[in-house]
């Protein structure tokens, strides 16, 4: 148990970063498994709208630091890959 003022602050601060990231990656996965599911039905335009919010979402979790830059970069690209 945290004795100290500073660490106390930390472990909620860690809690709420945690209770973010957990957010972001979960809306995150729902995106992706949308997006898949749209490339199984064959529908283009929804496909593209969905690409672009996966995108979106992946672009802000690289910033939060969830994701490096390389992956998130990598996750692009296959999703990209994908829809083409």
């Amino acid at each position: 148990m945290p004795i100290t003022k500073s660490v106390k602050k930390r472990v909620r601060q860690a809690n709420t970063r945690y209770e973010r990231n957990k957010a972001l990656s979960i809306a995150l996965k729902k995106t992706i498994k949308e997006f898949l599911d749209s490339l199984t039905k064959k529908d283009k335009k929804k496909s593209t709208d969905l690409f672009k919010s996966c995108q979106k979402i992946i672009i802000k979790a690289q910033n939060k630091g969830i994701f490096n830059k390389n992956k998130a970069s990598r996750k692009i690209s296959s999703l990209n890959t994908k829809l083409k």
